[in-house]
Formats: C-alpha cells, sequence, structure tokens
C-alpha cells in the first residue's frame, strides 16, 4: 500500500557594458555625422555575450534543469485498539495478523515508508522516473518475523519507468495520468506466500493510472487504478497478481487547503500458484478501506496530509479497525 539525494549546480552569468568606453570618445564633428551614426560595436557586444552565455550553458546545466527531485513519506500508525503496542495496522484479511486483540496489527512496528523521486523530462509527453523506496522503523523490531532482518532501515524496492499525462480534454478539465514501469529486483519476497520453486528474486512490472475531472475550482473527482504482476525468475506468467482501485473526491477550502475521501480496495492472488499446482489463481485475499485526509500546504515545497482510516472488512466496525497516518510530500528541487 504504502504503495532523493541533492544535487546542487552553480552557475554564473557575468555582462560588461560598455558605457565606460562610449564616455571617453572624442564629438563627432557635423561633417562626419552620417558616416559615424551607424552603430558598429552593437553587433559584436551581442556576439560576445551570445559566445558568454553558450560557454556557461554546459551539458550538465541543460540536465540539471529539466531534473526535478521529490520526496513522500507515510506514517502508519497501530490500530486504534493496540495503541501501545507500537504494531503497523495492516489489512485485517491478509499478511501475517495475530488473531483476538492483535488483529489488524503487523509484526512491523509503526513505521515510515519513503520514497525518493527523480523525475527528468527528456521533452517528450512522458517523463523518465526513478524511485528508490525504503522503510524507516519507529518501534522496536524485535517481533518483526522473517525474512525481515530486524534492521532500523531496510530497503523495500528500486520502480524505474516513465510518467506524464497521456491525455486531456481541451477544457482541462479531465486528464488521464499514467505511470508504466518496473520495481527493479532489489524487491524483497513477500514473508507471507509460499514461494517454494520459485526463487527468491522477484521482478514486479507496475502499471499505474490516474484519471481525474474538475468540475470547478473547488471540487474535484479522480480514481486510481493499479495493476501489479510478480515475476519470481523465469516463471513469466500471472501466477501472483495484484489490483487496485481507489476513487476519491477533493474538495478545495482555500489554495493551501485541500480536504480528501478516499475508498480503496486491493484484491491479490496471495498463495494460490498456478505454476505450482495447475489451478488458476485465486483472488481471496481482499483488502477495503475509506479514508479521510486534510491536506495543508505548510510552505511552497512542503505539504502534510494527516488522515484516518478505517478498514470497511470488519464487521461490526470497532477501535481495532481504525488507525492514524499522514502523508509528506517536500519538493526537492
Amino acid at each position: 500500500m504504502k504503495s532523493c539525494f541533492f544535487i546542487l549546480a552553480l552557475g554564473a552569468f557575468l555582462l560588461q557594458p560598455e558605457t565606460a568606453l562610449a564616455a571617453k570618445k572624442k564629438p563627432v564633428s557635423a561633417k562626419n555625422k552620417i558616416k559615424t551614426s551607424k552603430p558598429v560595436a552593437a553587433p559584436q557586444a551581442a556576439s560576445d555575450a551570445a559566445k558568454t552565455e553558450t560557454v556557461h550553458d554546459s551539458t550538465f546545466d541543460k540536465f540539471y534543469s529539466r531534473l526535478k527531485i521529490s520526496y513522500f513519506g507515510v506514517v502508519t500508525s497501530s490500530n486504534l485498539e493496540s495503541w501501545d503496542q507500537s504494531r503497523a495496522s495492516i489489512s485485517p484479511e491478509w499478511g501475517i495478523s495475530d488473531k483476538g486483540n492483535d488483529k489488524n496489527s503487523d509484526t512491523w512496528p509503526v513505521n515510515l515508508w519513503s520514497q525518493l523521486s527523480f523525475n527528468y523530462n527528456f521533452g517528450y509527453k512522458m517523463n523518465f522516473v526513478v524511485n528508490p523506496r525504503w522503510v524507516t522503523m519507529l518501534g522496536s523490531t524485535k517481533r518483526m518475523k522473517e525474512p525481515e532482518d530486524n534492521s532500523f532501515l531496510m530497503l523495500d524496492d528500486v520502480l524505474v519507468g516513465f510518467q506524464g499525462v497521456i491525455w486531456a480534454s481541451k477544457d482541462g478539465k479531465f486528464a488521464w495520468w499514467a505511470r508504466p514501469g518496473v520495481r527493479l529486483p532489489t524487491s524483497r519476497v513477500n514473508r507471507t506466500n509460499n514461494n517454494r520453486n520459485f526463487g527468491t528474486i522477484s521482478h514486479q512490472v507496475d502499471f499505474l493510472n490516474q484519471l481525474t475531472y474538475d468540475f470547478n475550482p473547488t471540487w474535484q473527482v479522480g480514481a486510481y487504478a493499479q495493476a501489479r504482476m510478480w515475476v519470481y525468475e523465469q516463471r513469466y506468467n500471472d501466477s501472483r497478481m495484484r489490483y487496485y482501485v481507489s476513487p476519491f473526491i477533493t474538495y478545495s477550502v482555500s489554495d493551501d487547503t485541500k480536504i480528501q475521501a478516499y475508498y480503496e480496495v486491493i484484491w491479490e492472488n496471495d498463495r494460490n500458484f498456478k505454476s505450482i499446482n495447475g489451478k488458476n489463481p485465486l483472488y481471496k485475499d481482499y483488502w477495503q478501506n475509506v479514508m479521510l485526509a486534510v491536506g495543508q500546504q505548510i510552505t511552497p515545497k512542503l505539504n502534510i496530509m494527516p488522515y484516518i482510516a478505517t478498514y470497511v472488512n470488519d464487521v461490526p466496525l470497532s477501535m481495532r479497525s481504525a488507525w492514524f497516518g499522514a502523508w509528506i510530500s517536500y519538493s526537492i528541487k
């Protein structure tokens, strides 16, 4: 679910006006006014300035001017019934959550999931992106189960792909944004899967879409849709897939404050692998939750969006179904 470095560049531009030289020229007689009235030095000065500009406009400057770097993070709390245990809230229908009072609590502690995004515009409709991701544990890691290594900082994966608005209506109200990508084999194999005979290296094809429609500057509706496929070494089939759909609505209180409501649905075939038992995948793992968030732009670069969410799989709803969290985004460049 939860589904960068700084690069510094220094440029200088130097302009030396010719006013002192012009002040030293002798007065021109009326006889020679016609001959000397045509400016001669101006084209040369413009040419020199252009040469100076070309020298400073290096290849790195051109590359850096097209590069955007941003950070995105998600903090996930414990469910509200087990608030004092510092165990991150998870889906009630999958994972290795315990039963009883510890249901909906992961063996991971409360954590901060982070993504650093390097976004390069090379002149086409879609930008090239590289997104390294990692998890920082904010609580005790003693309860974490294998294959987690009980580390404070854990690499999640690195996504490489393209993203951008691939279609928009003429009036600008409707837009289709897409990000096809591949998660590199740094991705850890999910601990909940019976991966016998699959191997230990996981390649992941990831196709994310976002559709939005603006009724007016205040109201917007939209939806996220994602398909994610796990490829274990040489097994290129749909033995493990995840589908994600999340319709949302946004109300802009002001230029700096927005209220958003989400409904998230995920379904995944987690343990029924066609390549092992010959049966079709069974999508029995199911996640549903609703979320209400308030986004506040603290500075032109920093935005924080705290939220409260609850699983709707749990019936009846209770404190065990709900949790808090926050999204943090910062534009580095």
